[in-house]
């Protein structure tokens, strides 16, 4: 596994996690009830996963044929082949969670409002 699927990959489990997190505070603290907001989060997670992986069907694997991969046993790929896999891989991950990131840099709640709504739920 390489370094940037393993950072993307952890990258998505924390983002999920820490969603389902403040839904389940948010969501208590302003009803009294938490289970609609946690699984709606859970679906969620789960639908955007499974269109991810539709995409990548959709729109990457007519990419690697464009770029002349072989993807059959014992094929030879030229490393200018692997080279275009390498980047159709690599920086559309890359951009996608930046712009993630870059979304959440203004999100509302802050460590101090949570820590105040933890505070009024104990």
């Amino acid at each position: 596994m390489s370094n940037m699927s393993l950072f993307t990959g952890f990258n998505g489990v924390c983002i999920r996690v820490v969603f389902k997190d403040d839904g389940r505070c948010s969501g208590t603290y302003e009803t009294g009830h938490m289970a609609r907001r946690i699984r709606f989060a859970v679906w969620l997670s789960g639908v955007t996963k499974k269109l991810a992986y539709g995409i990548v069907v959709g729109v990457m694997y007519p990419l690697l044929q464009y770029v002349g991969f072989n993807a059959a046993d014992g094929a030879h790929n030229s490393p200018d082949v692997l080279s275009g896999v390498t980047l159709f891989y690599v920086f559309p991950t890359a951009i996608l969670v930046f712009a993630g990131l870059a979304a959440l840099i203004n999100y509302p709640l802050t460590a101090a409002r949570h820590n105040e709504i933890i505070h009024e739920l104990t």
